[in-house]
């Protein structure tokens, strides 16, 4: 089945559209062409490299809307260093990492090293070189990060 990126927006809650007497559709579309005009995130996350045992695994990365809007974000706060905590295949990584730009950096923690191997390849077929991947458990990374940076320095 083929979805587009606005269809996973916001789920079937009937009181919610009641409310707004908009269709879910109509709603989903309008939220997601505001975001994407005012984020630098591309309009498609098709090409990524997922789990091949799990290939609906897809739809368990940060949705579209949030990668959008965690872009508007770091647009508004002018951030340069961020930290992620659960890089998964790494489209939010990417994401954040395009949104900081090339003088920016994003610092990512992935617990799994087959999740971790598979976001290095899609950073790799993405371009970017202002991403470190932390492979481990988070909170013992955070005390190392916090420690050695004298409280990470993110945002």
């Amino acid at each position: 089945m083929q979805y587009k990126m606005s269809d996973r927006i916001i789920p079937n809650q009937e009181p919610f559209l009641e409310y707004y007497k908009e269709d879910r559709e109509s709603l989903n579309d309008r939220i997601f062409a505001t975001c994407l005009k005012y984020s630098k995130i591309d309009n498609r996350d098709s090409s990524f490299k997922f789990h091949k045992d799990f290939p609906e695994q897809q739809y368990m990365g940060t949705d579209p809307i949030v990668r959008k809007f965690q872009s508007i974000l770091i647009s508004q706060i002018q951030a340069k260093k961020v930290l992620e905590i659960g890089t998964f295949v790494g489209m939010g990584t990417i994401n954040l990492a395009k949104s900081v730009g090339e003088s920016g950096s994003v610092t990512t923690i992935e617990k799994f090293s087959e999740f971790a191997n598979i976001a290095k390849e899609n950073f790799k077929q993405a371009g970017l070189d202002n991403i470190t991947l932390l492979e481990g458990n988070a909170f013992e990374i955070i005390q190392d990060l916090t420690s050695e940076r004298g409280g990470g320095g993110f945002i």
